[in-house]
């Protein structure tokens, strides 16, 4: 049972879309340091995988919107996908923002203590495969770090030491302990499958596509249409193992939150603008809701 089900952490109430969401570039560093300036501390993010399998932010599969780019970003290599320019589509002070690596947003999120939903979009490979690419590399990075830090400062038998501090960053019920700190999340239960063969510590999230006819219910009036299948939903949810639920906004009621309160799941919410709407969800009992809005951090701090 990861610390998400434990409730031993405490989520912020906002979240940061695309990392400022639409107040700078979206997916871009620009992004997360605007966002981090203005009182974010967790924010999300989009993943694709390069035809040579690097990982890299970019929410859509083409690349005509938010770059200088054509085509399916998943069809060109990583080194193409660098030389791209990332942030003049959204204004001329952000000419040469480039689209990212996924470790350099990692990098961010560890040295700033802060906290990442990684949204792993599928793509040309396969979803399992890509869940596992995604927890692997993400592993890698975190046990690059501690590596680090290990062969600095100490002076005692490493592989003791290291096993040692390992499982104290992995269970320590504190909020920026390494489980606090990322959240795989996906539409696809083959990525999230991949992601937990691969590393089952790190928790994952489920997200609710609203185009997604399994988990919902058609019923003859509106409140009833934009309602889900919640046993469907909830099944799916404990055969994925998963730590979270992430639900469009029109599909929250009261009777959702208190069934993620009673099986320990996180409830997020997206995606809200409006400083009212975000209080009252919260008032209703949802953990925290995903906002464009650059000022919501201020509100609900």
């Amino acid at each position: 049972m990861s610390l998400y089900q434990k409730g031993l952490s405490t989520e912020p109430k906002v979240i940061a879309h695309r990392g400022a969401g639409k107040s700078a570039p979206e997916n871009t560093l620009a992004a997360f340091r605007h966002a981090f300036q203005e009182g974010y501390r967790y924010f999300t993010c989009d993943i694709r995988c390069s035809e040579d399998r690097e990982l890299f932010l970019l929410h859509d599969a083409d690349l005509e919107r938010t770059t200088n780019g054509y085509g399916r970003a998943d069809e060109l290599s990583w080194d193409q996908l660098s030389k791209l320019e990332a942030g003049s589509y959204y204004s001329p002070l952000y000419m040469g923002e480039s689209i990212p690596r996924f470790e350099a947003v990692v990098n961010f999120i560890i040295s700033n203590y802060c906290r990442l939903n990684i949204e792993v979009k599928s793509g040309a490979i396969d979803d399992r495969e890509l869940g596992r690419i995604v927890a692997e590399r993400l592993y890698r990075k975190i046990i690059d770090r501690l590596d680090a830090c290990v062969d600095i400062l100490f002076d005692e038998d490493l592989d003791r030491l290291f096993e040692r501090l390992f499982n104290e960053m992995l269970d320590g019920p504190t909020d920026y302990c390494i489980k606090n700190q990322f959240l795989i999340t996906s539409s696809s239960p083959l990525i999230l499958e991949g992601a937990f063969a691969a590393q089952p510590w790190i928790p994952r999230g489920y997200i609710v596509d609203p185009d997604d006819d399994r988990f919902l219910d058609r019923g003859v009036n509106r409140e009833v249409d934009r309602d889900v299948d919640r046993e469907a939903l909830f099944s799916l949810l404990k055969s994925l193992k998963c730590s979270a639920l992430i639900i469009p906004k029109e599909f929250v009621t009261p009777q959702l939150v208190e069934r993620c309160r009673q099986e320990s799941y996180l409830l997020f919410v997206t995606v809200v603008d409006e400083i009212i709407e975000i209080d009252q969800l919260l008032k209703m009992g949802v953990d925290s809701v995903i906002t464009d809005n650059i000022d919501a951090a201020a509100c609900f701090s």
